[in-house]
């Protein structure tokens, strides 16, 4: 009971620190959401004395919260002889005599923890070392991993070597920890390896996530505004604080309500989805502050997730701006829609979408034909704007979506452009890719939108289909949004809920989905609060 209870101390404690102090972020975390409840080896290179609190710390609540404890090795003399020993025993480390014994005795208490179902932190290497190298791994390691075949979990820590107390305080340091993928070492050794080469190959896993680190600048890119035309207009805090403000208020009346409708209207009803359902209600008032006396701000709000409301973000300055009055509903739409950060970034998106696909179809510019399929299309916007600055390319484009108003949205603008005679328009879901796509034969898809309301296991399938439905060198294009500090009041104001994902948790998405990696681009849009995914088969 005293462990668990400084368990989930440590966790918050770390966690404040860590991110006040240090600017502590973790990338990977999603390697960690089919864990078990415990039991996992978290093996990690060793830098600095906070590690084994800072990769704690990192580590999602949803899963440390389900483990009985977060265990970490320590040299016996750092609990028994130093005056903070206590502390960090109740911090979860536990004592080992290294060259008291053979590694059963030396692993005994190890061995214990990890079968009853705790997970253990250890660091290999033995020491603290500023420079990695897998060849310095203990044999202990492979003694457990052979021994009980635990779940293990490769980890890089970096920038925790020798903190100074006034970098610590002003805050220079710019900790970040990466969890990769978990596996067994049967996947990574033979049946008859010895435990120090079993060690060295659960090191060299770590390696992978240390070159990982090193190596991302070669597949992200952010842009600036200048490079495409964008808008990069940040907020001050006190715009902040007060969305900050608004949203609170809207979480607590919209929460309210969604508790109401389940309790006494619509109780098999998951709570996502009345949600989902009280945000697309045109009669539904969010917050009186924001959509009660804004037509702009309401339509964004129930029109969130579909076209219409990206038609507003994507035309603001153009077709809203110049019409908006000196008024109440004038000046709520400028406040909100204008200077909102995520409004710019969706902006950003559409254009870098435009630039791709121009650049795609300079890839197929000696093809008879280019063909495109567009997923989710909705408008079709950013596809139609593309095609009008390459007219003299033979295209042809299929546009499929579920939402009815959305295909006959694209309709028209298609017309509207001259360009009715390149298009089809599929009202349909995304069950018929293949059927579509083995006669049509595309050299590109476009998917972008649909990602962010696709959990992992699907968006990997989905893109996988779409992977093979590519000819050699054929392009893909997707993206993702990221969490922002604009996120609270897309969930609770405009009731917009969406899966969220860094740019390196889309990369790995799209690994795993078959794509190489060295044809994969990660491109940013300049608040990286959008991320595009530029792929080739």
């Amino acid at each position: 009971m005293l462990f668990s209870f400084f368990h989930y101390i440590t966790w918050m404690v770390s966690n404040i620190i860590g991110k006040l102090f240090l600017n502590l972020k973790a990338s990977g975390k999603e390697n960690l959401k089919n864990l078990d409840s415990g039991g996992a080896l978290f093996v990690a290179n060793h830098q600095g004395r906070f590690d084994p609190f800072l990769i704690g710390a990192s580590i999602p609540f949803s899963y440390f919260s389900k483990i009985k404890c977060f265990r970490y090795q320590t040299y016996y003399k750092f609990i028994t002889e130093r005056w903070y020993g206590l502390f960090i025993w109740l911090m979860g480390a536990y004592p080992v005599y290294p060259g008291s014994g053979p590694l059963e005795k030396v692993l005994e208490k190890t061995v214990k923890i990890l079968k009853d179902n705790q997970s253990v932190l250890i660091f290999p290497e033995g020491k603290l070392s500023q420079y990695f190298d897998p060849a310095n791994a203990k044999p202990g390691i492979g003694y457990l991993a052979k021994n009980l075949n635990p779940l293990i979990v490769p980890v890089f820590i970096k920038n925790t070597h020798n903190i100074k107390f006034l970098e610590f305080i002003l805050r220079k340091r710019r900790v970040r920890i990466t969890f990769g993928q978990p596996f067994r070492w049967q996947d990574i050794a033979l049946p008859e390896a010895e435990y120090g080469e079993i060690a060295r190959r659960i090191m060299g896993r770590v390696g992978e996530v240390f070159k990982f680190n090193i190596n991302k600048n070669e597949f992200f890119k952010t842009l600036k505004a200048e490079d495409f035309g964008g808008e990069h207009s940040k907020r001050n805090i006190f715009f902040i604080m007060v969305l900050w403000l608004v949203s609170a208020l809207a979480l607590i009346t919209n929460l309210i309500e969604i508790l109401f409708i389940k309790l006494f209207k619509n109780r098999k009803a998951p709570i996502k989805k009345i949600m989902w359902e009280l945000g697309r209600d045109k009669n539904h008032i969010s917050s009186l502050f924001v959509d009660r006396f804004s037509e702009y701000n309401h339509k964004s709000k129930h029109g969130a997730a579909g076209w219409k409301s990206l038609e507003i973000f994507y035309n603001y300055h153009i077709k809203v701006k110049p019409y908006l009055k000196n008024n109440l509903e004038g000046k709520l739409t400028r406040f909100w829609i204008e200077k909102m950060e995520n409004r710019q970034a969706v902006a950003n998106r559409f254009k870098i979408v435009i630039n791709l696909l121009i650049k795609s179809f300079d890839d197929f510019k000696n093809e008879p034909e280019i063909r495109i399929v567009s997923i989710a299309a909705g408008s079709a916007q950013a596809i139609i704007e593309a095609v009008k600055r390459r007219k003299n390319i033979n295209i042809k484009i299929i546009l499929i979506d579920l939402d009815n108003t959305a295909i006959e949205e694209a309709r028209i603008n298609a017309k509207a452009a001259g360009l009715e005679n390149k298009f089809l328009f599929i009202n349909n879901s995304t069950k018929i890719l293949e059927e579509v796509c083995d006669k049509f034969k595309p050299q590109i898809i476009e998917m972008v939108g649909f990602l962010d309301y696709r959990p992992k296991e699907k968006a990997i399938r989905l893109i996988s289909r779409i992977k093979d439905i590519l000819p050699e060198n054929g392009i893909f294009i997707t993206c993702n949004i990221r969490k922002n500090r604009e996120k609270i009041f897309l969930d609770w104001v405009l009731l917009w809920p969406m899966v969220y994902r860094s740019r390196e948790e889309l990369f790995k998405l799209i690994l795993e989905a078959g794509f190489k990696k060295e044809k994969v681009e990660i491109i940013s849009e300049p608040f990286c609060i959008h991320n595009l995914a530029f792929c080739k088969k």
